[in-house]
């Protein structure tokens, strides 16, 4: 049993800076290059937000069956404890990729638009050593930085989106369905990536004492980032055009570089969304580092200090791994085909395993 017990609106907030992370840069040109130019993608947004919402629910409450216990516990439990450490250490591994990935994308695009100089391996480490920081006095002091950012976050990202309205044109998104479902379905798994990261639910619903009031943590966690990303695709579609947007690498980044306020001696924009977008990373990065050292001290009974100071030069290796952007894209792919087996594959599993034992047992 946790030791720290989260309120309904701390999991809502955890959660929601957990899922709004490196992706939304870059969903804009991913959804529209896999649609093939289609501007219907925030159609498929949509859709994969009532998939994330259906297996978010189906997660919690398969989590809340065992009250108290994280899937680093209850995986043992259904499976026994080699085969459960075996799991346990596949979704330890996926949290520190998440975590890692967060790390080198923060780099790749720091030292795109401001530090060109700076080596990547130097932007990670120092990345890592912040982030890893606060996580060295335990979960609640993260859940309180979580609390303090997000609201902050969130009218960075709604300032940005306003003052592109400006250059806003409705008919880019026109006309509707022109091409038929076929490119909306094509843009579904690209989509989907990007609304994962609700399974860190497996290990926190353990820090909740009400199912009810996890379930309604689940859905507002879930829900907020995919209105947001669903509005920021219709934004930068409507203002970059299709074409465009499928051929810049951070289109969000690029939209918000021609943002300017000449009159008050305030030309770029973009600084001002990058200190939103770091933060994001930094918030996205405790998260799943956190829960990643946190089931190796459930597991093998270490201190959580030591898992996770025993992680960083593991995620440090991880960050710098790939040799360039498109070795780093493809890293991403790994990762996310990773998100659909951690978030649907192996829970579905443990539920019918679990389901057979208590029928065969009664227990």
């Amino acid at each position: 049993m946790p030791s720290y017990s989260m309120t309904r609106y701390q999991m809502t907030v955890v959660l929601i800076s957990s899922i709004v992370g490196a992706g939304i840069i870059t969903l804009p040109r991913v959804a529209v290059d896999a649609s093939e130019g289609s501007p219907d993608v925030w159609i498929s947004m949509l859709v994969s937000g009532v998939i994330s919402l259906s297996l978010g629910v189906f997660i919690v409450k398969f989590a809340r069956r065992f009250p108290g216990k994280t899937l680093f516990q209850y995986s043992q439990t259904i499976l026994g404890k080699p085969l459960g450490i075996l799991v346990g250490l596949f979704y330890c591994l996926y949290f520190l990729c998440v975590a890692t990935y967060s790390a080198r994308i923060q780099a790749e695009v720091i030292r795109l638009y401001l530090l060109e100089t700076t080596p990547i391996g130097f932007l990670v480490f120092i990345f890592i050593l912040m982030g890893v920081y606060p996580l060295m006095g335990g979960w609640r002091p993260y859940v309180r930085l979580h609390e303090f950012f997000l609201p902050l976050i969130m009218l960075i990202f709604l300032l940005v989106l306003a003052q592109s309205i400006p250059g806003f044109d409705l008919d880019r998104l026109r006309p509707v369905l022109q091409d038929g479902w076929k490119p909306i379905v094509k843009a579904l798994e690209s989509t989907i990536y990007a609304s994962l990261g609700f399974e860190i639910m497996l290990v926190l619903a353990a820090f909740m004492n009400s199912t009810k009031e996890t379930v309604q943590a689940t859905l507002m966690g879930i829900g907020v980032p995919i209105l947001l990303y669903t509005t920021t695709i219709i934004i930068v579609v409507g203002v970059l055009t299709p074409e465009a947007t499928a051929t810049i690498t951070y289109p969000l980044l690029e939209m918000t570089t021609e943002i300017a306020y000449p009159a008050l001696f305030f030309e770029r924009f973009e600084l001002f969304f990058f200190v939103g977008w770091v933060i994001t990373i930094y918030t996205t990065f405790g998260s799943f580092y956190y829960v990643s050292a946190h089931g190796l001290h459930e597991m093998f009974g270490w201190k959580i200090e030591t898992t996770v100071k025993l992680l960083i030069p593991v995620a440090y290796v991880l960050a710098i791994f790939p040799q360039n952007v498109n070795q780093m894209f493809r890293f991403s792919d790994f990762v996310g085909y990773a998100a659909l087996v951690t978030a649907g594959a192996i829970p579905f599993l443990l539920w019918i395993v679990a389901g057979i034992r208590r029928a065969v047992g009664g227990n």
